[in-house]
This record gives structure tokens, sequence and C-alpha cells, in this order.
């Protein structure tokens, strides 16, 4: 067992009394050598080298280099900066190797903007994953199949696949890769009807909108609705003429 205590404020011996007296001698003796401070500052400083993928993959982008190209520029290997960029597989990337291809990319005079980079993305991968049911739904009418003969071959219920494509249940990525393999597609061209900006337009509008819909209460129905009548009203001029 290990004992984690704030490093700033540190607690007060008062407070630290009464913390071990919860504990029995024995325990005490086993574990106090297993008390440890724990700095939020090392937990931010995780979560941001997560996102260092992200930002080379703007600077890589900036830079018109294809992974190819970039990964030569900075002495890496094409797999090891494929892995970063998509933050999978083994590889790891130090903070000082970071700093050391940011250097590389040209990228030092943009380090304000990194934090805006990684927000946005984080943001459109949430918009993009709203989505994920029209594309399920939007693949199932290509290969010409019913909700049900679907969810056979799945092996899932109809009324799970229903909700999976309106947005009603979340889609994880397991859950996806088998649905598409069992419509004879390749889990990795789920992506390209999200990310690809000409592919993404091949999605009905309308079933988006049905998931989208789902997302808000009745305020919200109701203000969708006012902006829609409004709307109409700004077109019947247009349609008389």
């Amino acid at each position: 067992m290990t004992l984690c205590f704030p490093a700033n404020p540190l607690p007060s011996a008062a407070s630290l009394r009464k913390i071990f007296l919860k504990f029995g001698i024995s325990e005490l003796r086993t574990n106090f050598l297993n008390v440890r401070i724990f700095n939020p500052k090392h937990l931010k400083r995780e979560v941001f080298m997560e996102n260092y993928g992200i930002i080379i993959r703007h600077l890589r982008g900036l830079a018109a280099l294809s992974v190819r190209e970039c990964a030569l520029k900075i002495g890496r290997s094409t797999g090891w900066l494929s892995e970063i960029e998509n933050q999978s597989g083994t590889a790891r990337l130090s903070e000082s190797e970071f700093n050391r291809i940011v250097d590389a990319l040209e990228g030092r005079q943009r380090r304000t903007e990194f934090k805006t980079w990684v927000a946005n993305q984080r943001n459109e991968a949430r918009t993009i994953r709203t989505f994920e049911g029209a594309v399920l739904k939007f693949v199932r009418k290509r290969k010409g199949l019913t909700l049900r003969q679907a969810s056979s071959r799945i092996g899932m219920s109809p009324s799970r696949l229903s909700k999976l494509e309106t947005g009603l249940r979340p889609v994880t990525l397991g859950i996806r890769k088998k649905i598409m393999l069992a419509y004879s597609c390749s889990p990795s061209s789920f992506k390209n009807f999200l990310g690809s900006s000409h592919r993404i337009k091949v999605v009905p509008v309308i079933f988006k909108i049905k998931i989208a819909l789902a997302q808000f209460d009745q305020h919200g129905l109701e203000d969708i609705l006012n902006y829609l009548e409004a709307r109409l009203k700004s077109l019947e001029p247009q349609a008389q003429k």
C-alpha cells in the first residue's frame, strides 16, 4: 500500500497523526517506507507529453513534409514517427528529444501556439466521435444490408446495432473493428469517412442530424426549432420569386 500526499501545501503534523492513527502499528511499519510525496506538476507534465505527437504532426504539416521526409530530417524511422504521431505502439519520446525535433522542424518560434493546436485537435476528435454511428449506418446501407442482416453478421442484437448507429451507445474501437470486418471493410478505412475532407461528405447529413438531435434536451431542441423557423421565414421571399 502506498500513501500519497500533495506536495503543496504539505500536510500538517496534526493531520498526519490523524491519518496514521487509522492504521495499526504493524501496518505502519510495513508501509511507512512507501509513503511518498505526489506532485501535481508531474502529472501535468506527463499529460502534456502525451500531446507531443499532435504537435510534431502539426509542425510536419506546416513544413509540408511526408512522414518519410520528416523521419529523415529528424533522424528517426518512419515507424517510430508514425507511432509517436498516432500515440500508438511502444515508441516513446522524452522531453529533450521532443525539443530537439521541434528545433529540427523550425518550430521554436511557434511554441506559444502548441497548446492551441492540442486543444483544437482534442475538440475535433470529440466532434468526430459524435458521428461515428452515422458512418456505421452509411457503410451498412452501402453494403445493402438491413439492420437484422447486419446484426446477424456481426453477432449482436438489432437493437444494440441501432443504438450504435443513432449515437445512443458509444462506438468503442473493438466494436468498430468488429463491425467493419463483418462488412468486409478495412477497419482503417473507417477514419476516412470522418477525417477526409472529400469522403466525409459522402455520409448523408440526415444520419448526422439525427445523432446530433439526440444530444439535446427539450430546451435545446426548442432553440433549434426556433432557429429553423426563422431560417425558413428568411427563405420564403426567395421562394416566391
